[in-house]
């Protein structure tokens, strides 16, 4: 038996009972154009909704009954579904049935249609409610310059932990507006999407290439890189956290964070973030910044909290996953002159210790051990990761549970926590990193 293909609950197969095979299938992948007034050139605006046209040969002869088929395809015109060829989707993410007809049919003396050749026309399906979901707003001091422009390539990478989220904007500056504008300080730039927005981002670097522009920003401000020294004594985690915000102009924002008080801290010429991620990694915690705010999170908690949505991958979705329990560690043992602390992970198997020599004072065992479980969480939260490459999903954000139900891969089905999501938004594809919480 042999299925060609799917939609709607239909076949095209070939097997002992049926032939249905199809005959031809044409379509097309078009630019969107729309006319500038003032210049009177054109300008590419996203995608045309697809179509599709398909037909096949059905025959009393071959297992078919033409009549029943045709009245089966039009009790689905309007409905609408994934073309699946091979086993996998083709084309975009849903087809509606627009129209189907009935051609050389042969009618033998008793009214039956033994013979007819049946066409479908299909249309790429947006639904009403995501219909505003391509269209794209790019605001620069204020105004939304979208339709001044022409765009190439918008991709957005978001971090849970250790680097800034990123914008890569590629656009052509058809009415040269861009050129008479001039990039001040600290200039932010914003793109919403639909459901997704970037928030604030800082423009770090532009430059014009053949006519074509490549913007880069990031969500942190450019005074990310000063570098600073400074002492405290008996000093609060937390307060560290807000302080570093206040250096910056972030607003301040934490979730399941355990405040700790230190006897003795130096910033030694470091930059701010960089600084602040060193205790983060001591204190189990991980920090982003989003639209002008420092959120600082607690791991563990955060990883014991209710997913943000259920995610069924069908055979549509790429899923590669890597496993590196075998390079786990069972224990850790961390130094720093003569104190010592020491953690082991009940759930953890094996025997190997993780031995680390640091430079930041520990004024008690208690301290001790908790910088060694914390840094032992550090070096095993990435024993199991996976990566999704799917149509875009912009309600998805770094730093939240899904709970995952996978195709074919059952070990992985429960709840994830996404460490980075990437938007193409003019591929429509998102990469979501994903891995797999630990219990300690």
């Amino acid at each position: 038996m042999s299925v060609q293909a799917t939609f709607l609950g239909m076949k095209w197969e070939i097997n002992r009972q049926r032939t249905a095979a199809i005959g031809t299938l044409s379509t097309a992948a078009e630019v969107k154009r729309v006319s500038d007034s003032t210049t009177g050139k054109s300008k590419i605006t996203g995608m045309q909704l697809q179509e599709l046209d398909i037909d096949y040969l059905s025959t009393f002869e071959t297992g078919g009954n033409p009549r029943q088929e045709f009245e089966n395809w039009q009790a689905l015109i309007g409905k609408y579904g994934p073309l699946r060829v091979a086993g996998y989707r083709f084309g975009p993410a849903n087809f509606q049935l627009r129209s189907v007809s009935m051609t050389d049919a042969m009618v033998d003396t008793i009214g039956r249609i033994r013979k007819a050749t049946i066409a479908l026309h299909l249309v790429e399906f947006v639904a009403p409610e995501s219909a505003g979901a391509g269209n794209m707003q790019i605001f620069y001091k204020g105004k939304d310059i979208y339709p001044d422009i022409s765009v190439k390539s918008c991709e957005h990478d978001m971090h849970a932990e250790s680097q800034a989220d990123s914008l890569v904007l590629r656009f052509n500056d058809t009415t040269h507006i861009w050129d008479s504008w001039s990039v001040e300080q600290e200039s932010t730039i914003e793109v919403m999407e639909g459901a997704a927005r970037t928030g604030k981002m800082y423009i770090y670097d532009v430059k014009p290439e053949n006519g074509i522009y490549t913007l880069k920003a990031f969500s942190i401000p450019p005074t990310s890189k000063n570098r600073t020294s400074k002492s405290w004594e008996k000093v609060h985690f937390k307060q560290l956290c807000k302080e570093i915000a206040q250096r910056h102009g972030l607003e301040y924002e934490e979730h399941g964070v355990t405040d700790q008080v230190y006897d003795y801290v130096v910033q030694n010429n470091l930059p701010d973030f960089v600084f602040l991620e060193q205790r983060c990694k001591l204190e189990g915690c991980s920090f982003l910044v989003y639209n002008g705010k420092l959120v600082v999170y607690g791991e563990q908690a955060m990883e014991a909290t209710s997913p943000q949505k259920l995610l069924q991958l069908n055979t549509d979705a790429k899923f590669t996953y890597s496993d590196n329990t075998a390079k786990s560690y069972k224990s850790a043992e961390v130094v720093n002159g003569t104190r010592t602390g020491y953690y082991t992970a009940s759930t953890e198997s094996g025997s190997r210790v993780l031995h680390k020599n640091i430079t930041i004072p520990m004024s008690s065992e208690a301290e001790a051990n908790r910088f060694s479980k914390n840094l032992l969480r550090l070096e095993n939260k990435n024993q199991k990761t996976g990566v999704i490459d799917w149509d875009i999903q912009r309600e998805i954000a770094p730093g939240s549970m899904l709970q995952l139900k996978t195709h074919g891969v059952k070990s992985w089905d429960g709840y994830a926590f996404v460490s980075r999501v990437r938007h193409d938004y003019l591929a429509e594809r998102s990469k979501i990193f994903v891995r797999k919480p630990l219990a300690y």
